[in-house]
Parts: C-alpha cells; structure tokens; sequence
C-alpha cells in the first residue's frame, strides 16, 4: 500500500489510500513516519479518497500527531469524506487535529 506523495509550497502532502484499516494501518503508519524521519516539518494527510478509517486507522494517526507535537512539526487532515468525518466527531479526535477542507 503506497502512499502518493506531493510537496506543495514546502508542505509534504501524504494522498491516503481508500481504506485506512487494519490491513493498511502499518504500511499507511511507516510511511508517515518515514517522512517525519527525512525531516518533514510540514505534514497533511489528503483523506479525499479515503472512505473508511477503522480503529486502527484512528490509532494512526495518533501515532503520528504525537510525534509531530514531540518534533515541534504540524500536522493536518484534508478532504474527509462524510462517513470519516463523523467517525472523527464521533471518537472526539476533532479537536485534537488541524482539519482543513
């Protein structure tokens, strides 16, 4: 499960895969943080074509803005669709992320 990746004005942009679950959470985890890791100091996470983020998505993304806020970085989430949205209501994480259209 590759993630598609492009820079825009400084800001690496990570295009997430249509499911964000259990069986991509590891893959969709290590490339997150493989970005941080070659000093990405500007992250978004492109939800546009993502239509499901189960727990483990969840924990993801977690993972990753805990080691943006230790790294002093910023995180956001772009383009979630309504059903990714409501699950991110529904669990309180919005107010834990920047939340772009």
């Amino acid at each position: 499960m590759m993630i598609a990746w492009q820079t825009i004005n400084g800001v690496k942009v990570a295009e997430l895969p249509d499911r964000v679950d259990a069986n991509s959470s590891k893959a969709v985890e290590e490339q997150l943080m493989a970005a941080l890791d070659e000093g990405t100091k500007a992250l978004v996470c492109d939800l546009a074509k993502t239509a499901y983020v189960s727990s483990a998505g969840l924990r993801v993304f977690v993972a990753v803005l805990k080691r943006v806020n230790k790294e002093q970085s910023r995180l956001a989430l772009c383009g979630l669709q309504p059903v990714v949205a409501e699950v991110m209501e529904m669990t309180g994480f919005v107010p834990l992320f920047a939340i772009l259209p």
